[in-house]
């Protein structure tokens, strides 16, 4: 007969579990049911677990989104995310967690992210009782002149509200003056308790 031995070691002082004999022979093989017993018993489980990395379906949905909103904050590119270096530190940190790959953070996270805090600004207005609009005009990097809105409420800072892209519009006095009228609709006029812009002309004629 031949015997064989498996070793399971389980403990950071290399303590060894229980051994698993096999009696080996030409017709049959046997197992001893007590060893079994005590491998499968609960405080032997929970001994194995902790070296078995696990991540559920929550957690990744988490980790994902701590992730995104970390690339989010800091302006990070997207394309950093399928470096073979980030995913090497997760595999270390991790290695049962795959981190988003730059499709997902700038698509569906990305939605996600824009939805949750647009409904955060929602709540915040619906609270608000008192509110002001202030707006200015500006030129991004590709020559697009863009007129954005923020609002200002006591208690909290300062609210991106949104944005007009103003390509082929003629920034007028009543031009602006109706925009700031719509923005001051969509929150509740009575709401509203000042307008502040730029001391340019046309800001001051609307």
């Amino acid at each position: 007969d031949q015997q064989i031995v498996k070793r399971f070691r389980g403990t950071r002082s290399n303590a060894s579990l229980p051994l698993l004999g096999i009696a080996a022979s030409n017709n049959d093989s046997e197992v001893s049911s007590a060893t079994l017993s005590q491998l499968a018993s609960p405080s032997r489980m929970l001994t194995m677990d902790r070296w078995i990395d696990t991540v559920n379906s929550d957690h990744k949905e988490k980790l994902d989104e701590a992730i995104a909103k970390f690339y989010y904050r800091t302006a990070i590119p997207f394309n950093t995310a399928d470096c073979k270096a980030w995913k090497d530190v997760w595999l270390v940190a991790r290695p049962a967690y795959e981190p988003p790959s730059s499709k997902r953070l700038r698509t569906t996270l990305l939605t996600k992210a824009f939805n949750k805090m647009q409904c955060n600004v929602n709540e915040i207005i619906q609270d608000a009782t008192s509110v002001s609009v202030v707006s200015d005009g500006w030129s991004n990097l590709r020559n697009e002149h863009l007129v954005n809105f923020i609002l200002i409420i006591p208690n909290h800072k300062p609210l991106f509200y949104g944005f007009i892209d103003c390509d082929g519009q003629s920034q007028t006095s009543l031009q602006i003056a109706n925009d700031l009228i719509k923005v001051i609709e969509e929150i509740g006029a009575a709401k509203v308790n000042s307008v502040v812009t730029d001391n340019a002309a046309t800001m001051q004629g609307a």
